[in-house]
């Protein structure tokens, strides 16, 4: 068994950089055709479906005036009575906005630390025992942690049942042959390589890392080191020997941990894994669009983003409404800032936002908060949950409260078809009171799936 503490990371906004000057355009496409020819633009990329469309402006215009420009051409107007660079846009029928880069980060500058208690892993790390999980061996301290009491995991269970719906987790993939996920993994999308089929995080990894986080062997834990910045490793002397962590890409693991902690809620739920985002924990946002739609138009009933902007984005925007609008239920992490803020997606209203509390049911000093970005709280400190190559780990922050509330949603879904953002919102109402700022308080996953029942 291979074990693994690692932090929690979160998304922020990078620099509003472009790839050359890309900008996402949503127009019909004859409107589209008449701006590409307008304004010589190469159309690359459409999402399936939808008028949403990545283009590519032409080179030595700043993108900043070709977004005006864009917004302030009239559709059918002789271009001899339009003054593209005068601000009248008071035309609806195109939509653009910078196809900004998206960064996985540990915290923002000044922010709280995560791990600031790391005893009770090394207290779960005194029990070596694997036990069953759902017929297969599983590590006592990831079956029997002391989070799920906390919000009565096992009590649902036994009296509700485990059986669960599909969850998409839009992420950095997942490690499809862990083999506590084997078997509980469909087929999603890698939009970074743009294929489809499940992602493996391995992918991101050089030969001969690969090769070393490959082996899905029981070692002995015998040492441990830094394996990137945001991870110290439990690893057998063989493997930590031969581990160089300047190789390991900042934000691997990511997504395998996220998926851990769904499975850990909901035993019966499948993973969709989707993967706009690369093991340098960097993505566009067109690539987020085509995540959310590509789960959105499969009917996937849970969608977990452990991820959050310091900035909205109206194409991420109006892709929240359509996901509720199609019945579709998004479950967002707040962010680690420690700050009462609005963050998004968390922050739209048809999003269920989670934070993050410690075994004691206080704030996380990492955790944001506040009436406008928290649905609800969840535990966010020393979760262990599963890693890539066969192994575990224990996370820090709100990325690992929403795959709590979001393995309770799919519970809840099994339960009740129907269910929607806004009658999932009602049952996870059914927690237990906390201080202000942490929406209705402690997730309490028995009584959301018992209210899904009632409905």
């Amino acid at each position: 068994m291979k074990l693994l503490l690692s932090l929690c990371f979160l998304l922020l906004f990078g620099p509003l950089a472009l790839a050359g000057n890309q900008l996402i355009i949503r127009a019909e496409p004859t409107y589209l055709r008449e701006l590409a020819s307008r304004f010589r633009l190469t159309i690359l990329k459409q999402i399936p479906g939808h008028n949403i469309f990545l283009v590519e402006g032409p080179a030595g215009v700043p993108s900043e005036q070709l977004i005006r420009r864009l917004k302030n051409w009239d559709h059918g107007k002789d271009p001899a009575e339009d003054d593209e660079d005068d601000d009248d846009d008071d035309d609806d029928d195109v939509s653009v906005e910078a196809d900004v880069t998206v960064t996985l980060a540990d915290t923002p500058p000044g922010a709280p630390a995560l791990n600031t208690d790391q005893s009770p892993v090394w207290q779960a790390l005194q029990d070596r025992r694997m036990v069953d999980f759902g017929g297969r061996p599983a590590w006592t301290g990831f079956v029997n942690q002391p989070a799920l009491r906390t919000i009565r995991v096992a009590e649902a269970h036994q009296e509700l049942g485990t059986a669960a719906v599909t969850v998409a987790v839009i992420d950095t993939g997942i490690d499809p042959e862990h083999p506590l996920l084997q078997g509980f993994v469909v087929d999603g999308y890698d939009f970074v390589r743009d294929r489809p089929g499940p992602p493996s995080e391995l992918n991101d990894l050089d030969a001969e890392t690969r090769q070393i986080f490959n082996p899905y062997t029981t070692a002995i834990l015998d040492t441990f080191g830094e394996a990137n910045p945001y991870t110290t490793a439990i690893l057998d002397q063989v493997t930590a020997s031969r581990l160089d962590p300047r190789r390991l890409p900042p934000q691997f693991g990511h997504g395998t941990m996220v998926a851990g902690v769904i499975r850990l809620v909901a035993p019966g739920a499948r993973i969709m894994p989707l993967k706009p985002f690369g093991g340098d924990g960097r993505a566009k946002l067109f690539n987020l669009l085509e995540a959310v739609y590509y789960a959105v138009d499969r009917q996937v009933k849970v969608i977990n983003m452990s991820l959050s902007f310091v900035a909205s984005s109206r194409e991420l925007e109006l892709a929240m409404q359509y996901a509720a609008v199609k019945g579709s239920i998004v479950v967002a992490s707040v962010g680690n800032s420690g700050r009462e803020t609005v963050t998004y997606p968390a922050g739209y209203p048809e999003v269920i936002g989670v934070a993050s509390i410690n075994a004691a049911g206080r704030r996380s000093v990492f955790s944001n908060f506040g009436s406008n970005v928290t649905t609800l709280a969840a535990p966010g400190e020393a979760v262990i949950t599963l890693y890539p190559g066969g192994r575990y780990a224990a996370a820090w922050g709100t990325s690992f409260s929403a795959p709590m509330v979001s393995g309770t949603v799919a519970l809840m879904a099994r339960l009740y078809s129907q269910l929607n953002w806004e009658t999932a919102k009602g049952g996870l109402q059914e927690a237990a009171p906390l201080e202000s700022g942490l929406g209705s308080g402690r997730l309490d996953v028995f009584r959301a799936v018992r209210k899904a029942r009632e409905f």
